[in-house]
This record gives C-alpha cells, structure tokens and sequence, in this order.
C-alpha cells in the first residue's frame, strides 16, 4: 500500500470511549464508513463502526465458533489466514481516498493481520481504561437490555451466568492489544487512557502530528460531560475472584507503561454498592430477588452434537455455534441426499452463520441446481456476496430476488442495505420510497429508510416519516427517540424519560424478571442482577 495513504485504526476493548473517539475524528474529516452502525437511545450519536467491517469481524470470530463475547474459550490461530482484508481496505480507498479510519472493538483481535495488510498506512489510536469501569458499563448496558426483554436473553444473560465473562474478555482483549503495542512501532500507535481524553487532551492536534494528517483541529470534542468520571461500584468485584483481580490489574499496570499521554489519576474512584443507592430501588430489588428464589427451577441443560449427521444438521441449525466437522456433514449429504433441496439449504445457513461463506455459496447454488428455486435463495446468495465484499455480485441476486418477487419487503431492505454500505444512499432511499408507495410497508424498511434520510443528512424528514406511523412498535418509537436525541438532546431528553417510565410501568418486565434472575446459579450474581435490572424498571424521579 502506497506510503501517502494515512489508515487510522481506533482500537480499544468495548465500552472505552472508543465511539466518542471515532466520532470526533470523523467530524474532523477522517471518514469512518459510508453505513455507520445505527445509534440507540443509549448512544443517540451512534458507535460509528462500519457495517461491513462489524460484519467481516463477526464472520471470522463464527468460523472459530465464538463471538464479540470471546474470551479465550477458543483458539484464534488463523489469525493472519482470515479473507477479505485487502478486498475491504481496497473497497474502502475507492469510496474515502488515500486517508480514512476505522472503529471496531472485535479488530483488536485481530490487529496482527490489519497491521499486515495495511502496512506503513496503517495508524493505530489505542485508548485503554481501567477493567472495572469497562465491566461496569457492559453490566449496564446488559442489565438494561435483560431488564427491557431485548435482544439474545442468553447473550446479554452470559455476564451473569458466567461471573467472570466480562473480566476473562477484558483479559482476552487487553493481552492482545498489548502484544500488538509492544511490535508496532512507536511512530504508528498513539495509546491514550480514557482518562487522558476526558481531562481535554487536543485529540485532533495529537492525530495530526503523530500520524501528519491534516484533520481539522478546530473540531468541537464529541465527548458526553456525564463521562467525565472514574466512579466504580464497588460491587463490581463481588462475582470476581482474587487471582483474576490481580491478573487483571497485572495487566493493566503492563498496559498503562507503555501509554503515551496519560491522567495524573488512573486508578478507579470505588463508590458505594449499587444495591445502597435507593431504598425505593433496594426495596424492588429485594421483591425481584425473593420471587425469583421462590420461583427458581433447575433449567440445566447441556446441549450435545448428535451423532448422525441429519440430527446433526438440524441440531447445528439450531445452535449454529456448536463445534461441528461441516466436511463430515458435506460428504454424507454428497453421497446420501445429493438432490434434497432443503438439506443444501440447512446446510448451507450452518455454514453462513459459521463464516464459511464459500461452502454456504455452493450449498445455495445445490439448492437451486436440485430443482427448489425460491425467490429468497437468491436474496442468501446476495448476502454470502455481500458478506464476501463482491457488491456486483451481491446486487446482481438481490435484483433476481426482486424480479422473481417484487412484493417482498425483505429483498427491498437487503439492496438497499448493500447500497448505503458503498455510498449509494439516494438510491436506497428511492427503492425504499418505491416499495412504500406499492404498499409494501415493514418496520424494518421504514427504519431502514429513516437511517438512509439520517445518513444523507435530512434527519428531520427521518424523524417526520416514523412519526407519521400509526401505532408504531417498539423499534419504530426508539428509532424516533433516538433521532430526536440526536437532533436535540437536552430538547427532548424528557421524552425519552417519559417513555422509559411508561415502559417500566409494564408489569410483564417485572414477571419476566422473576425467571430470568432465577435461573442464574451463583448468589452473588442473582443479587447484582436484581439490583441492576431494579434500578432500570424502577421509575427516575
């Protein structure tokens, strides 16, 4: 890669003021991606993380059976064989140019193979924070997600039923991020502490002459004054035991030798448990806590690979990250069930969920050479082309998709989807009008138009379209409320209270509750999962 190109990676383990990094470099002129990950309510700004760079992460963690959870559960040892980098990086010097960045926590496991691929280019800010704060805002972020009943209840449920999941990530992270400073060299890497940023540090100003970019250092800093703290509950170290303590601050006193600029105060500030706040939240706690154990059932189960391979199949298809030998299974479906469509099609869903994209493209392609020729089996095909960075490809089955069935909403939000990752946000937001005006009206393709409109910098005609629907579900009314914070935080922060409190009304998040914290085995960790999801369905004064 030519030595003129400037490539900015933001690296940092999740939740250490890495989106409020990229953010303010992408203000300053240093583009992160054309389909930035959509904010929440939470992050109405957004976690500026491109979409198909999120996705090439998450399909190299599948084909090792793990996740953004990893945590050294598996072997990573592939990690300078994994596909697409070059496809990516030349992707990405078409659509921004010679000086561009990227943003994604998953990247710093793999930063060997970037720094390979990017070479001289290559420009890593590094932000480290201490590992209680980082814990602590995944237990919030998760109690609040288990507290509301959204997203994976097992996946946000794991930092529970696992006590140490956050601090064996942290560690999984934090060791790779280590090695990968000690081998850069001193004039790519910038390692900054959170702390650092947040007493206002000129980010920009350091940027530019560290890597001699030309970023404007007059940009205002993106940063939330509500971060400017080091408070730690203190609970935080109840469900973590002594010698994972210490390896944890062994490696962050490793990690903090080598920061570049760094706070005179990095060290946690411990506060007060957070069962110990509120006597109203203690009291709500105590009443999730006792029904719970009242309630509570052994709901152990331990899921076992079948040992023929058509039980194997189907049980894969259902738990998709269960360690499999898919050429076992391919072998016995070449000899056994060459012609049966709808195995090639279980088979080649396992492979795409499993980053295996070229055996799940041949194993669609069986299903269309077995005679089943369904119009969404093209739409799949789209999705291992997109998955494979091959947009031309990618867009050529969307269109036979929607040829063969121009009523389907999902063929609509997968091309237009494909388009606002390469830039092409008018012509998504054309093909979403198109199929609103036939009738053809989902959330999702609404969302989906809402965040092309944001993207093209019209947010109050996003705002305007998911207004105007009638009986709105929950993810078109926080979409809204997350573009109206965008738009105006301190304006409309009351209506996003509002909301939350007439959620937390809802008796069934409380009933729900009650099995959830149930099924947690370790007490200290049904306790702390009582209080956290207390103090988000008890009311904000």
């Amino acid at each position: 890669m030519a030595s003129k190109s400037r490539i900015v990676v933001v690296a940092g383990f999740h939740r250490s003021l890495t989106s409020a990094v990229a953010q303010w470099l992408h203000n300053a002129g240093l583009p992160m991606g054309s389909y930035l990950m959509p904010p929440n309510p939470s992050n109405p700004d957004g976690h500026f993380e491109d979409m198909p760079l999120v996705a090439l992460h998450d399909q190299w963690l599948a084909r090792h059976n793990t996740f953004w959870q990893f945590h050294d559960e598996v072997s990573l040892g592939m990690e300078r064989n994994l596909p697409y980098v070059e496809r990516y990086i030349e992707r990405r010097n078409r659509i921004d140019g010679p000086v561009w960045g990227m943003k994604d926590p998953r990247q710093c496991l793999f930063l060997p193979r970037w720094s390979e691929a990017l070479g001289d280019a290559g420009h890593y800010v590094i932000l480290l924070r201490h590992w209680s704060a980082s814990i602590q805002s995944l237990y919030r972020r998760h109690s609040e997600l288990l507290a509301f009943q959204e997203g994976s209840a097992s996946e946000n449920g794991a930092f529970w039923y696992q006590p140490e999941l956050a601090a064996d990530m942290w560690i999984a992270y934090c060791r790779r991020i280590l090695a990968f400073i000690e081998k850069c060299p001193k004039v790519q890497r910038l390692v900054l502490t959170q702390q650092s940023i947040l007493s206002g540090i000129s980010l920009i100003e350091l940027v530019n002459k560290q890597f001699d970019i030309h970023l404007n250092p007059k940009t205002h800093s993106s940063l939330k004054p509500s971060l400017a703290h080091n408070q730690v509950d203190c609970s935080i170290c109840r469900m973590i035991s002594d010698e994972k303590i210490a390896a944890l601050n062994s490696l962050w006193a490793n990690l903090l030798r080598h920061a570049d600029i760094r706070s005179e105060y990095e060290q946690p500030k411990w506060g007060p448990n957070i069962q110990d706040e509120q006597s109203k939240r203690q009291d709500f706690a105590n009443d999730l806590l006792n029904s719970a154990e009242q309630n509570k059932e052994n709901n152990t189960c331990t899921q076992t690979l079948p040992l023929k391979w058509r039980e194997q199949l189907s049980f894969l298809h259902t738990y998709p990250r269960t360690p499999a030998s898919l050429g076992s299974i391919l072998e016995a479906i070449e000899s056994r069930a060459k012609f049966d469509s709808h195995i090639w099609e279980q088979f080649a869903l396992v492979c795409k969920f499993k980053g295996q994209l070229e055996q799940a493209k041949s194993a669609f392609l069986n299903v269309i050479l077995s005679g089943h020729t369904p119009p969404y089996i093209f739409m799949y095909l789209g999705t291992c082309y997109e998955a494979m960075l091959d947009e031309e490809s990618a867009e050529h089955f969307y269109k036979l998709a929607l040829l063969k069935n121009p009523n389907n909403a999902r063929f609509y939000t997968h091309m237009a989807s494909l388009w606002l990752t390469i830039g092409r946000y008018a012509e998504a937001d054309e093909l979403l009008h198109t199929a609103s005006q036939k009738g053809i009206v989902t959330s999702p393709l609404l969302i989906l138009r809402a965040i092309a409109l944001d993207h093209m910098g019209k947010t109050q005609e996003a705002i305007s379209l998911l207004k105007s629907q009638t009986n709105a579900d929950l993810e078109i009314q926080k979409t809204l409320l997350t573009l109206l914070l965008k738009q105006d935080y301190s304006l409309n922060k009351s209506q996003y209270k509002d909301w939350v409190k007439k959620r937390c009304q809802n008796p069934k998040f409380r009933k729900a509750s009650y099995a959830l914290i149930a099924s947690v085995k370790s007490y200290s960790s049904r306790l702390d999962l009582a209080n956290r999801i207390a103090t988000h369905l008890t009311p904000q004064p």
